[in-house]
C-alpha cells in the first residue's frame, strides 16, 4: 500500500544541513508505520551527502536517489514528486528544514481526514542561520526562532485557496508550505515540462517557483485546508540562492511573472496590489546594488523587467528610490541635497521667519476661509 505522504528533499552539497534535517524527521517518520516516505534526491553532490544519508538510516527509513549529472535545482524539485515519490500527497522540503517535535502524526491525521482535498498549506517557523542552527535535533527541533511565517495559528477549512495568498507570507512561494496531491503534480508537468527551460534556473516563474505554479494552477477557486500549528522550522541565511545574480533573476523575472500568473488565474484587489508592492520593494534592493556596481547581464534583466512590469504597484517609486539611495553618480547625489535645500527654504519662508510666525498667530488655520 503506498504511503499517504512523500517528503521529497532535493539536495546538493548540503550535507552539513542534511544530517540534522534527517535526524529531526526520520524518527517521526518511523513512528508512522509506513504512512510517510522520505526521499532524498541528490543532484550529483560533490560533498559527503551519500555518507550522511547512509548514517541517518539509524534514525528511520530514507530512500536515496542520486542523479547521474547535475540537473539544477528547479528540475530536481520537479523530478522528486514526478519520478521518485510514491505517496498520495507530496511536499518538497529544502535541505535545511527541521521538523517540529511530534508534528508529523497530527499532520497525517489532517491529510487522512481531509483527503478529498487536493492541496494543503502549512505554517512554519523562521529562524536564522547560523545563529539558531542546532548541532543536533533528534526527533525534532523546538529551539530558538525569530518569527512565525503566518501569525494565524488557527487551523481551518478555507473556501478558496487564493484566500491564503498574502504578501506578508511571500504569496506561497515557499515549496515547504505546500502539500499537494501527487497526481496533480504529474499532470501539470506532463504538459509543461517541455516548455520550461531548465538549463538556467530563475529565468521564469516555472524555473523559480515550480511548486507554486503547480498548486496555483490546480487550486485557484478550490477549497483547501490551512494547518496553523507550525509543522517545521526553516533557516533564513542557509539558502543557496543568496548570490546577487540569482536574487536578481528571482525578483526581476520569477516573482513578477508568478504574480502575473496569479492575476491571470483571477487574483485581484488589495492583496494583489500589496503583493506587487512587496515585489517592487525586493526589486528596489536589487536595483540599488546594481546602480552601485553595474553588471551588464543583470542590467539587461532590469531593462526587461521595467519594460514589462512598470505598471506594477511601486515599481517606478522603487526605481527612483534605488537611484537616489545608490548615490551612483553626481545626479543621484545632487538631487537629495537639492530637495533638502528647497525644503529648508520652504520651512524658513512659510514657517520660521518672523512674517510667517506673525501670519500664523493672526490667521489660524482655516480662519481666513471662515471669514469668507
Amino acid at each position: 500500500m503506498p504511503p499517504l505522504l512523500s517528503i521529497c528533499i532535493p539536495a546538493y552539497n548540503g550535507a552539513k544541513y542534511l544530517r540534522v534535517t534527517l535526524e529531526a524527521l526520520l524518527p517521526q517518520a518511523l513512528r508512522t508505520g509506513g504512512d510517510v516516505e522520505v526521499v532524498v534526491i541528490d543532484d550529483a553532490s560533490t560533498d559527503d551527502t551519500p555518507d550522511v544519508v547512509r548514517a541517518a538510516r539509524r534514525h528511520g527509513p530514507v530512500r536515496y536517489v542520486r542523479n547521474v549529472s547535475n540537473l539544477g535545482s528547479a528540475r530536481n524539485i520537479v523530478n522528486g514528486p514526478m519520478q521518485h515519490a510514491t505517496g498520495e500527497f507530496v511536499c518538497v522540503w529544502s535541505q535545511h528544514c527541521l521538523m517540529y517535535p511530534d508534528a508529523l502524526q497530527p499532520l497525517l491525521n489532517v491529510l487522512d481526514r481531509k483527503r478529498h482535498l487536493n492541496a494543503f498549506t502549512i505554517n512554519f517557523r523562521c529562524a536564522r542561520y547560523p545563529e539558531d542552527w542546532p548541532e543536533q535535533a533528534v526527533g525534532g527541533y523546538d529551539g530558538p526562532y525569530r518569527y512565525l511565517a503566518n501569525s494565524d495559528v488557527q487551523s481551518r477549512d478555507v473556501g478558496r485557496w487564493e484566500e491564503l495568498l498574502d504578501a506578508r507570507t511571500a504569496v506561497g512561494t515557499q515549496s515547504y508550505a505546500h502539500i499537494v496531491r501527487r497526481s496533480l503534480w504529474i499532470d501539470y508537468w506532463n504538459v509543461r515540462l517541455a516548455e520550461a527551460d531548465f538549463t538556467s534556473v530563475f529565468t521564469s516563474a516555472l524555473t523559480t517557483y515550480p511548486h507554486a505554479c503547480v498548486v496555483a494552477t490546480a487550486m485557484f477557486g478550490q477549497p483547501t485546508y490551512y494547518v496553523g500549528a507550525p509543522v517545521l522550522t526553516i533557516f533564513n541565511g542557509a539558502q543557496w540562492w543568496g548570490s546577487f545574480p540569482t536574487r536578481a533573476r528571482a525578483y526581476l523575472r520569477g516573482y513578477p511573472e508568478l504574480i502575473y500568473i496569479y492575476r491571470r488565474l483571477g487574483w485581484s484587489g488589495r492583496k494583489l496590489k500589496e503583493a506587487q508592492a512587496w515585489g517592487s520593494l525586493q526589486a528596489g534592493k536589487i536595483m540599488t546594488e546594481l546602480f552601485r556596481d553595474w553588471r551588464p547581464a543583470e542590467g539587461r534583466i532590469l531593462i526587461t523587467y521595467l519594460r514589462k512590469y512598470w505598471r506594477y504597484r511601486g515599481v517606478l517609486k522603487a526605481l527612483w528610490n534605488a537611484f537616489i539611495e545608490s548615490e551612483c553618480c553626481w545626479t543621484a547625489r545632487f538631487l537629495p541635497r537639492c530637495g533638502a535645500t528647497l525644503n529648508a527654504i520652504y520651512r524658513y519662508c512659510f514657517c520660521n521667519c518672523r512674517p510667517a510666525r506673525w501670519a500664523r498667530a493672526h490667521f489660524p488655520k482655516g480662519a481666513a476661509l471662515k471669514r469668507l
